[in-house]
């Protein structure tokens, strides 16, 4: 979904506990908001729950009106600053990393995992019991199902999990004797 090109996005560091707060006072202002989520599992006792939480925790993207003056957003409840690159001009977010995030999410904003694993690959499992466990993908059970083998006590374990649930790892070392390239393993 492609947004029309207008004013840039911008980045807002939020105060503890004020994402609900800014985001009713910007809009107040007519100062565009965005926030994307994702889906954690915590364990509370024996039962597992999937809540929603920030995708990039205290911070909140945020988008001014046509001539609407940016230093606003910096005294807005909620809102602990705007984060800058010089004294005077704050960051500002690309069209194209602002579409790429919200073509991956759902309607209610949550960030969806739709990238294809493949055998062999490690993926981090993201929801149930298992989340935060590492696995590797042994084979695919059709379009959304996943046969992966992971350790648990010492022992190997095959496990089919929804695709929608892993999360690939890609781990990329840079260092300056690559002459600022990186290389993926």
């Amino acid at each position: 979904m492609p947004a029309p090109q207008g004013p840039p996005w911008l980045v807002a560091q939020l105060k503890p506990n004020g994402l609900k707060a800014a985001v009713l006072n910007l809009e107040r202002q007519g100062i565009e908001t965005l926030m994307l989520w994702r889906t954690e599992t915590i364990a509370r006792g024996r039962k597992f729950f999937d809540r929603q939480v920030p995708l990039f925790p205290g911070y909140l993207f945020v988008r001014p009106g046509v001539g609407a003056p940016w230093r606003s957003i910096q005294s807005t409840v909620g809102v602990a600053r705007l984060i800058f690159v010089t004294k005077d001009h704050p960051a500002e977010v690309p069209q194209d990393f602002i579409d790429a995030l919200a073509a991956r999410c759902d309607g209610d904003g949550c960030v969806q995992h739709d990238r294809p694993v493949k055998v062999g690959q490690e993926v981090r499992i993201t929801r149930g019991p298992m989340h935060d466990l590492v696995a590797c993908v042994e084979r695919l059970d059709g379009p959304s199902r996943v046969g992966v083998l992971l350790e648990i006590m010492g022992r190997p374990v095959r496990a089919s999990l929804l695709q929608r649930d892993l999360e690939s790892i890609e781990v990329t070392l840079r260092t300056g004797a690559l002459n600022g390239k990186g290389a993926s393993f």
